[in-house]
């Protein structure tokens, strides 16, 4: 499999040139014979950097409500059909696209920072937003849903380490499945260990 990782700037604060820009990633990674295309967090419409080298937090400051009414107006909205042009394009090209997307909320004043999966043959597969925004992120992005689902194959390294640490950077809470191997996974059978 050849994999793609788009590494090139947005048209900040402008979801159809992004979107644009998309499509052009798109077609020139498929031309190089790439199946799968990422994309980085947040690329439609940008990442939100503003919130971490000004007074985001200053209340009432009207720049700063300027600045969020914007990236809410430029924000993606799935539901509204804002990324059926990507849809399609990975159709007619046969590429897996995970694109990272300002999501806006359903209720419409939230964002989420959000990965979208697109499949060629069945579309969006899913999206997954971001469990715990980090420092800045926190002034324009909702938290994701608080619980992450950890699979593993089975041994108290993963099972317990692994999903302890996802759970304290997280600050979300973890279910861990995993496998509890037999002792002789090869008993009574061919080869012998």
């Amino acid at each position: 499999m050849r994999v793609a990782a788009a590494q090139l700037a947005p048209a900040f604060m402008q979801r159809d040139a992004t979107l644009d820009k998309v499509l052009d990633a798109l077609g020139e990674a498929a031309a190089n014979g790439a199946q799968l295309v990422a994309f980085p967090e947040t690329f439609v419409p940008g990442y939100p950097a503003w919130a971490d080298f000004t007074n985001a937090s200053t209340f009432d400051d009207s720049d700063q409500k300027a600045a969020y009414s914007m990236y809410l107006d430029q924000s993606v909205d799935i539901a509204r059909g804002d990324l059926d042009t990507v849809v399609a394009v990975a159709a007619q090209l046969g590429v897996f696209v995970y694109l990272g997307v300002a999501e806006r909320s359903e209720s419409g004043g939230s964002i989420y920072c959000s990965l979208v999966a697109i499949d060629p043959t069945v579309g969006i597969v899913g999206v997954h937003r971001k469990l715990k925004p980090t420092f800045g992120e926190r002034m324009m992005w909702a938290e994701g849903p608080q619980i992450h689902i950890a699979t593993w194959p089975g041994s108290p390294e993963t099972s317990g380490d692994i999903s302890r640490f996802v759970a304290k950077e997280g600050r979300v809470f973890v279910v861990s499945a995993g496998a509890v191997p037999p002792r002789d996974p090869f008993e009574g059978s061919e080869p012998t260990l």
